[in-house]
């Protein structure tokens, strides 16, 4: 038997170019000091996650812990 899945293309997508779009942001920091690569890799690691939230419409004020 056949079940298709209701894949929601946009939204791969979405995250896919997301994620592209910040790892070739993050190329021409690859030379810079440490510290401020570090610094760099991580507000583009939560510019990622605050994408995913909004799309995925969680609230992490109301998650349980």
């Amino acid at each position: 038997k056949h079940y298709p899945v209701p894949y929601n293309w946009r939204r791969i997508f979405l995250f896919v170019f997301s994620g592209v779009a910040l790892y070739l942001i993050s190329i021409p920091f690859s030379e810079v000091q440490p510290l401020l690569r570090y610094s760099i890799h991580t507000i583009l690691i939560t510019i990622f996650i605050l994408i995913y939230l909004k799309v995925e419409k969680i609230n992490i004020w109301r998650l349980k812990l």
